[in-house]
Protein backbone atom coordinates (compact mmCIF):
# COMPACT_ATOMS: atom_id res chain seq x y z
CA UNK A 1 0.00 0.00 0.00
CA UNK A 2 2.97 2.46 0.68
CA UNK A 3 4.50 1.92 -2.68
CA UNK A 4 1.12 2.60 -4.41
CA UNK A 5 0.89 5.70 -2.18
CA UNK A 6 4.18 6.94 -3.27
CA UNK A 7 3.49 6.09 -7.25
CA UNK A 8 0.02 7.96 -6.78
CA UNK A 9 1.58 10.95 -4.65
CA UNK A 10 4.51 11.04 -7.75
CA UNK A 11 2.00 11.30 -10.36
CA UNK A 12 -0.06 13.76 -8.59
CA UNK A 13 3.24 15.95 -7.83
CA UNK A 14 3.93 16.04 -11.95
CA UNK A 15 0.15 17.28 -12.84
CA UNK A 16 0.02 19.71 -10.02
CA UNK A 17 1.26 22.96 -11.74
CA UNK A 18 -0.49 22.64 -14.54
CA UNK A 19 -3.92 21.71 -12.99
CA UNK A 20 -3.57 24.50 -10.81
CA UNK A 21 -3.03 26.64 -13.45
CA UNK A 22 -5.94 25.13 -15.61
CA UNK A 23 -8.17 25.33 -13.07
CA UNK A 24 -7.20 29.13 -12.39
CA UNK A 25 -7.69 29.67 -16.13
CA UNK A 26 -11.53 28.28 -15.85
CA UNK A 27 -12.26 30.26 -13.02
CA UNK A 28 -10.86 33.42 -14.86
CA UNK A 29 -12.03 33.26 -17.85
CA UNK A 30 -15.72 32.24 -16.91
CA UNK A 31 -15.56 35.41 -15.04
CA UNK A 32 -14.78 37.43 -17.60
CA UNK A 33 -17.42 36.02 -19.94
CA UNK A 34 -19.80 36.07 -17.38
CA UNK A 35 -18.97 39.56 -16.39
CA UNK A 36 -19.26 41.39 -19.93
CA UNK A 37 -22.48 39.03 -20.56
CA UNK A 38 -24.19 41.11 -17.51
CA UNK A 39 -22.85 44.40 -18.73
CA UNK A 40 -24.95 44.02 -21.92
CA UNK A 41 -27.80 41.76 -19.99
CA UNK A 42 -30.77 44.59 -19.49
CA UNK A 43 -33.78 42.26 -18.76
CA UNK A 44 -33.56 39.38 -16.31
CA UNK A 45 -33.36 36.12 -17.48
CA UNK A 46 -32.49 32.80 -15.50
CA UNK A 47 -29.09 32.25 -14.02
CA UNK A 48 -28.63 28.78 -16.39
CA UNK A 49 -29.57 30.74 -19.51
CA UNK A 50 -27.36 33.58 -18.80
CA UNK A 51 -24.44 31.14 -17.58
CA UNK A 52 -24.79 29.26 -21.16
CA UNK A 53 -25.07 32.41 -22.99
CA UNK A 54 -21.95 33.84 -22.08
CA UNK A 55 -20.03 30.65 -23.10
CA UNK A 56 -18.84 29.89 -19.99
CA UNK A 57 -19.83 26.12 -20.10
CA UNK A 58 -17.50 26.39 -23.80
CA UNK A 59 -15.09 27.04 -20.99
CA UNK A 60 -15.54 24.22 -19.23
CA UNK A 61 -15.42 21.59 -22.57
CA UNK A 62 -11.87 23.24 -23.32
CA UNK A 63 -10.70 22.79 -19.65
CA UNK A 64 -12.07 19.42 -20.00
CA UNK A 65 -10.43 18.71 -22.91
CA UNK A 66 -7.14 20.06 -22.03
CA UNK A 67 -7.30 17.83 -18.63
CA UNK A 68 -7.71 14.83 -20.79
CA UNK A 69 -4.43 16.07 -22.49
CA UNK A 70 -2.84 16.38 -19.04
CA UNK A 71 -3.65 12.83 -18.50
CA UNK A 72 -2.02 11.66 -21.66
CA UNK A 73 0.99 13.49 -21.50
CA UNK A 74 1.35 11.87 -17.74
CA UNK A 75 1.82 8.52 -19.60
CA UNK A 76 3.87 9.48 -22.72
CA UNK A 77 6.50 11.29 -20.75
CA UNK A 78 6.97 7.86 -19.79
CA UNK A 79 8.37 7.26 -22.63
CA UNK A 80 10.33 10.23 -23.66
CA UNK A 81 13.52 11.31 -22.21
CA UNK A 82 14.46 9.21 -19.55
CA UNK A 83 12.02 6.72 -20.63
CA UNK A 84 10.92 5.99 -16.86
CA UNK A 85 8.58 3.94 -17.81
CA UNK A 86 11.23 0.93 -17.62
CA UNK A 87 12.51 2.14 -14.02
CA UNK A 88 8.71 1.42 -13.32
CA UNK A 89 8.55 -1.87 -14.69
CA UNK A 90 10.96 -3.24 -12.61
CA UNK A 91 10.45 -1.85 -9.61
CA UNK A 92 9.89 -4.69 -6.93
CA UNK A 93 6.13 -4.59 -6.88
CA UNK A 94 3.24 -5.39 -9.17
CA UNK A 95 3.08 -3.69 -11.97
CA UNK A 96 -0.46 -3.00 -11.92
CA UNK A 97 0.00 -0.53 -9.18
CA UNK A 98 1.47 1.70 -11.59
CA UNK A 99 -1.59 1.54 -13.84
CA UNK A 100 -3.66 1.79 -11.03
CA UNK A 101 -1.56 5.18 -9.49
CA UNK A 102 -2.57 7.04 -13.04
CA UNK A 103 -5.91 5.71 -12.94
CA UNK A 104 -6.46 7.54 -9.37
CA UNK A 105 -4.65 11.01 -10.41
CA UNK A 106 -6.60 11.11 -13.32
CA UNK A 107 -9.51 11.13 -11.47
CA UNK A 108 -8.33 13.66 -9.13
CA UNK A 109 -7.83 15.96 -11.87
CA UNK A 110 -11.29 15.71 -13.36
CA UNK A 111 -12.88 15.59 -9.46
CA UNK A 112 -10.84 19.11 -8.66
CA UNK A 113 -11.59 20.40 -12.63
CA UNK A 114 -15.63 19.72 -11.62
CA UNK A 115 -14.80 21.50 -8.09
CA UNK A 116 -13.48 24.64 -9.68
CA UNK A 117 -16.72 24.87 -12.00
CA UNK A 118 -18.86 24.28 -8.87
CA UNK A 119 -16.85 27.33 -7.34
CA UNK A 120 -16.83 29.36 -10.33
CA UNK A 121 -20.83 29.03 -11.48
CA UNK A 122 -21.26 30.31 -7.40
CA UNK A 123 -19.21 33.34 -7.72
CA UNK A 124 -20.04 33.69 -11.06
CA UNK A 125 -23.75 34.19 -9.58
CA UNK A 126 -22.83 36.20 -6.44
CA UNK A 127 -21.18 38.85 -9.06
CA UNK A 128 -22.08 38.44 -12.26
CA UNK A 129 -25.61 37.34 -12.40
CA UNK A 130 -28.67 39.28 -13.46
CA UNK A 131 -30.77 40.91 -10.98
CA UNK A 132 -34.49 41.61 -10.53
CA UNK A 133 -35.21 45.08 -10.17
CA UNK A 134 -37.81 45.77 -7.28
CA UNK A 135 -39.37 49.39 -6.60
CA UNK A 136 -39.24 50.72 -2.69
CA UNK A 137 -42.15 51.96 -1.52
CA UNK A 138 -42.03 55.57 -1.39
CA UNK A 139 -40.11 57.81 -3.74
CA UNK A 140 -37.66 60.19 -2.83
CA UNK A 141 -36.54 63.88 -3.87
CA UNK A 142 -34.27 62.82 -6.65
CA UNK A 143 -37.87 60.90 -8.29
CA UNK A 144 -38.41 56.76 -7.43
CA UNK A 145 -35.88 54.65 -5.81
CA UNK A 146 -34.92 51.24 -6.61
CA UNK A 147 -33.37 48.03 -5.62
CA UNK A 148 -31.57 45.62 -7.17
CA UNK A 149 -31.78 41.33 -6.07
CA UNK A 150 -31.49 38.50 -7.34
CA UNK A 151 -34.07 36.21 -7.82
CA UNK A 152 -35.27 34.18 -4.90
CA UNK A 153 -33.30 30.93 -4.76
CA UNK A 154 -32.18 31.46 -8.56
CA UNK A 155 -28.70 29.81 -7.64
CA UNK A 156 -30.88 26.47 -6.40
CA UNK A 157 -33.14 26.85 -9.20
CA UNK A 158 -30.26 26.93 -12.17
CA UNK A 159 -29.11 23.72 -10.88
CA UNK A 160 -32.66 22.21 -10.44
CA UNK A 161 -32.89 23.58 -14.56
CA UNK A 162 -29.60 23.32 -16.11
CA UNK A 163 -29.11 20.25 -18.00
CA UNK A 164 -25.18 20.89 -17.66
CA UNK A 165 -25.30 21.83 -14.04
CA UNK A 166 -27.00 18.74 -13.52
CA UNK A 167 -24.60 16.44 -15.15
CA UNK A 168 -21.97 17.90 -12.81
CA UNK A 169 -23.92 18.40 -9.57
CA UNK A 170 -26.44 15.24 -9.77
CA UNK A 171 -29.83 15.58 -7.61
CA UNK A 172 -30.72 11.79 -7.14
CA UNK A 173 -28.95 8.76 -6.60
CA UNK A 174 -29.68 7.62 -10.33
CA UNK A 175 -28.15 10.98 -11.74
CA UNK A 176 -24.83 10.20 -9.08
CA UNK A 177 -24.38 6.88 -10.37
CA UNK A 178 -24.45 8.24 -13.77
CA UNK A 179 -22.10 10.45 -13.63
CA UNK A 180 -19.50 8.34 -11.99
CA UNK A 181 -20.52 5.76 -14.53
CA UNK A 182 -19.69 8.15 -17.02
CA UNK A 183 -16.66 9.65 -15.58
CA UNK A 184 -15.28 5.95 -14.96
CA UNK A 185 -16.15 4.81 -18.10
CA UNK A 186 -14.30 7.64 -19.81
CA UNK A 187 -11.38 7.35 -17.79
CA UNK A 188 -10.11 3.77 -18.13
CA UNK A 189 -11.32 4.03 -21.86
CA UNK A 190 -9.00 7.08 -22.25
CA UNK A 191 -5.53 5.17 -20.29
CA UNK A 192 -6.53 1.53 -22.34
CA UNK A 193 -6.73 3.44 -25.69
CA UNK A 194 -3.50 5.06 -24.48
CA UNK A 195 -1.73 1.26 -23.70
CA UNK A 196 -3.04 -0.20 -26.54
CA UNK A 197 -1.21 2.18 -29.06
CA UNK A 198 2.05 2.42 -27.01
CA UNK A 199 1.80 -1.94 -27.28
CA UNK A 200 0.82 -1.92 -31.19
CA UNK A 201 -2.56 -3.22 -30.62
CA UNK A 202 -4.36 -0.42 -32.83
CA UNK A 203 -7.21 -2.43 -33.49
CA UNK A 204 -8.18 -2.73 -29.85
CA UNK A 205 -8.86 1.28 -29.60
CA UNK A 206 -12.04 0.56 -31.78
CA UNK A 207 -13.66 0.15 -28.87
CA UNK A 208 -12.78 2.91 -27.01
CA UNK A 209 -13.66 4.93 -30.13
CA UNK A 210 -17.22 3.32 -30.02
CA UNK A 211 -17.47 3.85 -25.86
CA UNK A 212 -16.54 7.70 -26.64
CA UNK A 213 -19.65 7.36 -29.37
CA UNK A 214 -21.79 5.57 -26.46
CA UNK A 215 -21.05 8.10 -24.13
CA UNK A 216 -21.88 11.50 -26.15
CA UNK A 217 -25.16 9.38 -26.65
CA UNK A 218 -25.49 9.48 -23.01
CA UNK A 219 -24.83 13.36 -22.43
CA UNK A 220 -26.63 14.38 -24.98
CA UNK A 221 -29.21 12.28 -23.45
CA UNK A 222 -28.69 13.70 -19.99
CA UNK A 223 -28.75 17.46 -20.99
CA UNK A 224 -31.58 17.02 -23.39
CA UNK A 225 -34.49 15.08 -21.39
CA UNK A 226 -36.29 16.50 -18.63
CA UNK A 227 -36.33 14.28 -15.47
CA UNK A 228 -38.78 11.50 -15.35
CA UNK A 229 -38.96 8.20 -13.86
CA UNK A 230 -38.31 6.32 -17.31
CA UNK A 231 -35.17 8.65 -17.17
CA UNK A 232 -34.58 6.97 -13.85
CA UNK A 233 -34.58 3.53 -15.71
CA UNK A 234 -32.92 4.58 -19.00
CA UNK A 235 -29.86 5.49 -16.62
CA UNK A 236 -29.30 2.91 -14.32
CA UNK A 237 -29.07 0.52 -17.14
CA UNK A 238 -26.83 3.01 -19.52
CA UNK A 239 -24.71 3.45 -16.26
CA UNK A 240 -24.24 -0.81 -15.67
CA UNK A 241 -22.94 -0.87 -19.32
CA UNK A 242 -20.75 1.72 -18.75
CA UNK A 243 -19.10 -0.06 -15.96
CA UNK A 244 -19.05 -3.45 -17.74
CA UNK A 245 -17.29 -1.63 -20.43
CA UNK A 246 -14.77 -0.19 -17.96
CA UNK A 247 -14.00 -3.41 -16.00
CA UNK A 248 -13.04 -4.68 -19.21
CA UNK A 249 -10.94 -1.69 -20.03
CA UNK A 250 -9.08 -1.80 -16.68
CA UNK A 251 -8.82 -6.19 -16.79
CA UNK A 252 -7.22 -6.11 -20.53
CA UNK A 253 -5.20 -2.36 -19.02
CA UNK A 254 -3.68 -4.79 -16.06
CA UNK A 255 -3.42 -8.15 -18.76
CA UNK A 256 -1.39 -5.62 -20.97
CA UNK A 257 0.63 -3.88 -18.32
CA UNK A 258 1.97 -7.37 -16.55
CA UNK A 259 2.60 -8.64 -19.67
CA UNK A 260 5.05 -6.04 -20.46
CA UNK A 261 3.67 -5.58 -23.95
CA UNK A 262 3.49 -1.89 -23.50
CA UNK A 263 7.49 -2.25 -23.53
Amino acid sequence: MKKFLYLTHLEISRLLKPLIALLVLLILFQQVLLSIAGKNTYDYIPYEAFFAASGAEIVFYLAFAAACGLCIQSVLSDYHGGKSIYTLMTLPQDRSRVHFSKLLSGMAVFLLLICAQWISAILGYALSAPKIQKVVGKTGPYGTEFIWEHAKNGLFLAFIRSGFFRLLFPLDPESLISTVAVLTGFLCGLYYGILCERSGKHIRILPVAAQIGYIIYILNYRLNTQYSMMESRILSLHSVILFASAGFFLWDSIRLVRRGAIL
